[in-house]
């Protein structure tokens, strides 16, 4: 090694302590020869190296990584790719630790010997970090509509871009302005608090759940069709049937009506979905409650 190339080397190195994003060295054969993690506490450099990114993604992916690495190369600058890491479809990242599904920006970006694929998570960036308070509920700690929305934006995106089935689900307790009237307020917060704790539990990592206002909630489920989305409305409401809350009178038991809507394809939109995710909820809660209803 020469003196000038050991101080590239070392110059190098001191960059990748400082940078939050994850690196990974690529080779033209597109196997991962090295990488570092940045701030991703779930990126696993020992793990990757090694690797093929058909090892690491799924064949979707893998082709689209390929059209921006070509392109890196032939239009000699950086090429972004906007991603969702969903651990049910990477089971690689999985076992290295990705737990919860990940919204990343990846940057590719040619080098003399391969690229570069520089990993950005979303929820790392500073417009996040200082947003986040906002996108939290205050009650019971779950997402709000504020962060729920773009979510669902850019994961009906992806979904449409790839042909993945996704559905969402609409809940709604059944007789809440009663519960509060006749057990008061602080008990009705505690109801929603125990839900909440009981979903963040059960739920998988990938889905997106929030408070969505008053007591409805509403969540993201990728990789879920239709009948999928109805039977995991059926535990969630089985869930709601196992969950009691202790009042004077004794235990509180309550009932949830629940709406779910499916992707229908590439002209599908964000309104079109929540608004027959909302129409099937109104529906299941007309129908008596204490069901659930999706697309007819």
């Amino acid at each position: 090694m020469t003196e000038v190339h050991r101080q590239d080397t070392q110059q190098l190195e001191a960059l990748l302590a400082t940078i939050d994003q994850a690196v990974m060295f690529v080779n033209p054969q597109q196997f991962v020869t090295r990488a570092t993690p940045g701030s991703l506490v779930w990126f696993k450099p020992a793990a990757l190296t090694g690797q093929s990114l058909t090892d690491l993604f799924p064949a979707d992916l893998t082709q689209a990584l390929g059209v921006a690495m070509d392109r890196a190369q032939t239009e000699t600058r950086p090429q972004a790719l906007a991603l969702e890491l969903i651990p049910e479809r990477l089971p690689a990242w999985r076992t290295m630790g990705l737990r919860e599904r990940c919204r990343v920006e990846l940057r590719v970006v040619a080098a003399a010997d391969g690229w570069l694929l520089v990993i950005q998570e979303q929820a790392h960036s500073a417009t996040t970090r200082g947003s986040s308070q906002t996108q939290r509920d205050s009650l019971t700690g779950a997402y709000n509509r504020r962060a729920f929305m773009p979510v669902l934006g850019q994961s009906l995106a992806q979904a449409q871009r790839y042909d993945w089935p996704c559905s969402v689900m609409m809940i709604d307790f059944d007789g809440f302005a009663t519960i509060n009237q006749r057990y008061g307020l602080d008990t009705g917060d505690s109801l929603l608090r125990a839900f909440v704790n009981q979903m963040q539990a059960k739920k998988r990592g990938s889905d997106f759940f929030a408070r969505y206002e008053g007591d409805s909630f509403v969540m993201f489920m990728p990789e879920t069709n239709l009948e999928q989305g109805l039977l995991a409305a059926a535990r969630v409401r089985r869930l709601a049937a196992e969950l009691a809350i202790d009042t004077p009178d004794g235990p509180l038991a309550f009932t949830l009506s629940i709406g779910v809507s499916a992707l229908t394809g590439t002209g599908d939109s964000v309104e079109a979905l929540m608004a027959r995710v909302n129409e099937n909820l109104y529906v299941a809660r007309q129908s008596g409650g204490n069901r659930s209803e999706g697309d007819q």
